[in-house]
């Protein structure tokens, strides 16, 4: 089911740009622009271990892709779509903007640098004692902070897109 590829664009999403009934996609530089061609959708907008083997992400992350897949086509299909299934497409833009380079490497740094500047002003103020050698930033251990953000951001939401796909 889960393998050392994690895919930051779910590949059910890529699918909808495939040519014809094809596992291919057009494929892109955006800087510097630069035209490449024909590509699979497996092999696109992926990378080894990017969310940090970090299993209980990954079944979250195929859950809410196997919610929110069917809703997709059906939206794109009917040129509409309603209640229920603008809930799934609002989730479709939380997954889509959490799972972004960008996002996880700010999931990294922004709580560490917060951590580490309170952390520090404890130690400065007496409230906690300075460990040997000093407080140095890289003392502090986040991994699986972008695992932490894709959680947060979609767990409160996704139950919706499982009970929108039991009402179909």
């Amino acid at each position: 089911m889960h393998g050392k590829r994690d895919h930051f664009v779910p590949q059910h999403y890529l699918r909808q740009f495939r040519f014809g009934e094809t596992d291919q996609i057009a494929i892109a530089n955006v800087q510097p622009f630069r035209s490449i061609g024909l590509g699979r959708i497996d092999r696109q907008c992926q990378e080894d271990y990017f969310y940090e083997r970090d299993q209980a992400l990954n079944e979250i992350l195929w859950q809410f892709e196997n919610d929110i897949a069917p809703v997709l086509p059906r939206v794109i299909q009917n040129v509409e779509f309603d209640a229920k299934e603008r809930s799934a497409l609002n989730m479709l833009a939380v997954l889509l903007h959490t799972r972004t380079k960008r996002a996880v490497e700010q999931a990294k740094v922004f709580p560490k640098r917060i951590a580490y500047e309170f952390i520090k002003s404890a130690i400065e103020s007496g409230r906690l004692p300075e460990p040997k050698g000093g407080w140095k930033e890289g003392m502090m251990d986040f991994k699986g902070m972008p695992g932490l953000l894709i959680q947060t951001a979609t767990f409160r939401v996704g139950w919706r897109c499982r009970r929108l796909n039991a009402n179909y």
